[in-house]
């Protein structure tokens, strides 16, 4: 029987490069296997999908050689057709690869291609949007969904023709934790039911360890180590402890295999039960080498930056504020009262389509305003009915960093920010910016060919610069990597402005936040402490305050677990 993919040899370099970008060797995937790609930002992943897609060089340009099969069916020269009928994939960016504006014509758009009799298109994107739990918005344009739900659309649209392989790059990076969760479980049953290999990127590793039965981990567009998952642990703890499950980075005693590791919350609620105890004094030499790696790739976000300066002082004050998006009737914001105090950390949080991103977009003068009050020291105007809310002083990313990068090479973006200010950028300082975000060997590079990760840093960076005292962000930590996470954190740590920020990462939340506020429809039903409301939630909980839950109800991070002694063993150290 074939394998599912078969790889002999690929090497695939990009239009006008003489390095491959990627070079993978003798390498096989079951069928009915669930492969996940592990790797820093920039190593290969999207790039590899790409290639296994179809979409490079088909699309993109660049030359690909070797011998790469799918089911006997060789890559090179295979029929657009039968490659189509294969395959399903899902982009890293969702919008990048709608077609239609509706999301029903959206979800069939591959059927189409392939033939499909119309009746039968019409049920199969019926059931496929109801499988996704969005048959609600099945006439609904893509233009008014938020990321999180364009990204479930593209799901559907790549599954709805019943491919053998499905390609997912970053599939959950935009969805609330319960879509996430609902995803993967998704995912898992056509696995196990239609037979269908799975191929992944996800930087939140925590989710995907527990379904997947291969991992594979890039390195500089080189494939470094494939094998079980449970045994990545291993290979994981000495190399870069940090791009563990959460679950799998706690302290191991000496004499603990990493095998041992709990990869799953059930996992380590059964250790905590069964294996897991706190340190006593005498137990400090026993900690292996690795996690002290990993204790000193820990940030403690709480003291870091400048001091905080009068907490009372309000940059926007919001009361009962109702607003909608242009040329839209329906409100998308209904009666909201939210403060912005001068150097907080605001994390809004709640489901997808409640109104997290229309509220940055509110505060960046995107929505028109129906009614109620504003008040503050940004307000460059006043609040008016039928206006934007106009404020000074801030800066906006949205959920797409590429959408603000426009220069032709990543350093003409810089001097595109040193012109703005008139200012003169010296070499010195280009090197060290550049140096700083890790992009100095991608210095001419167009922004558009960077990796999510990496126009990330770009874009934060640039921003940053512009030293506003209100900082808007939507999704940051959306496709990043560990170490690029903890960069983003640390910056905005020691950044001394406002930050509001729309997350799906309660890690993040429970780390960095001083305050957060969960939306629903549109409104601000929560403005509280984040450690306080996340010790009651279920859903929206970091990992380890759910894995914890009645035995050490103070463990939030795995720094937290650290500094209270909690450490796995086989037996009593």
């Amino acid at each position: 029987m074939s394998f599912a993919i078969d790889i002999g040899q690929l090497l695939y370099t990009y239009p006008n490069q003489l390095q491959p970008a990627l070079s993978i060797e003798n390498w096989q995937v079951e069928a009915g296997e669930w492969v996940y790609i592990q790797g820093k930002n920039g190593s290969g992943k999207s790039t590899f999908l790409k290639i296994l897609s179809g979409a490079l060089p088909r699309f993109y340009g660049g030359e690909v050689v070797g011998t790469v099969s799918f089911f006997g069916h060789s890559l090179i020269g295979i029929d657009p057709i039968e490659h189509t009928r294969l395959v399903g994939y899902v982009h890293q960016q969702p919008e990048a690869q709608s077609v239609y504006q509706h999301v029903a014509q959206e979800v069939a758009f591959t059927m189409e291609n392939l033939g499909f009799h119309p009746s039968q298109m019409h049920w199969r994107v019926t059931e496929v949007l109801e499988m996704m739990g969005i048959l609600h918005l099945r006439d609904k344009p893509l233009a008014e969904l938020s990321g999180g739900m364009r990204q479930r659309v593209a799901l559907a649209a790549a599954i709805a023709h019943h491919p053998k392989i499905l390609l997912l790059d970053e599939p959950t990076s935009q969805v609330d934790p319960a879509a996430a969760q609902s995803i993967l479980q998704m995912i898992h049953q056509f696995q196990l039911e239609w037979g269908m290999t799975v191929v992944m990127t996800e930087h939140q590793s925590q989710s995907i360890y527990p379904y997947a039965g291969q991992v594979v981990i890039l390195e500089q567009g080189s494939m470094v180590w494939h094998g079980a998952a449970c045994e990545a642990v291993a290979w994981w703890r000495q190399h870069n402890p940090i791009f563990l499950p959460i679950t799998a980075q706690y302290p191991l005693c000496s004499e603990t295999s990493p095998l041992e590791a709990p990869l799953s919350v059930q996992d380590m609620r059964q250790k905590l039960l069964h294996g897991m105890r706190q340190k006593t004094a005498g137990d400090s030499a026993k900690i292996s080498s690795e996690d002290k790696q990993i204790d000193k790739r820990c940030i403690d976000f709480s003291k870091q930056g400048t001091a905080k300066v009068d907490p009372v002082q309000g940059l926007v004050e919001l009361q009962n504020v109702n607003a909608y998006y242009p040329l839209a009737e329906k409100l998308v914001l209904q009666e909201l009262s939210l403060s912005l105090k001068e150097q907080s950390k605001i994390c809004l949080i709640g489901p997808n389509g409640s109104g997290k991103s229309s509220i940055l977009r509110l505060l960046a003068g995107m929505l028109f305003v129906h009614s109620g009050k504003a008040k503050g020291s940004l307000l460059a105007t006043h609040m008016r009915k039928g206006k934007r809310m106009i404020l000074k002083d801030i800066a906006y990313l949205p959920q797409n960093p590429a959408q603000w990068l426009f220069e032709e090479s990543v350093e003409e973006e810089f001097r595109r920010v040193f012109r703005r200010f008139n200012q003169p950028l010296t070499e010195e300082r280009l090197v060290q910016m550049l140096k700083q975000v890790h992009l100095l060997a991608e210095r001419h590079r167009s922004p558009q060919d960077l990796s999510g990760g990496e126009q990330l840093r770009l874009s934060i960076s640039l921003t940053l610069l512009l030293k506003p005292r209100l900082l808007l962000l939507d999704e940051p930590t959306r496709g990043l990597d560990a170490d690029t996470r903890i960069w983003l954190l640390d910056e905005l740590t020691r950044w001394d402005g406002t930050v509001c920020m729309a997350t799906h990462d309660l890690e993040l939340v429970a780390e960095w936040a001083d305050e957060v506020v969960f939306i629903d429809s549109g409104q601000a039903v929560v403005v509280d402490n984040p450690r306080r409301w996340m010790s009651q939630a279920m859903l929206y909980a970091p990992v380890l305050a759910r894995a914890f839950r009645g035995v050490d109800d103070e463990v939030f991070t795995w720094k937290d677990a650290g500094l209270r002694g909690w450490t796995l063993c086989k037996s009593p150290c």
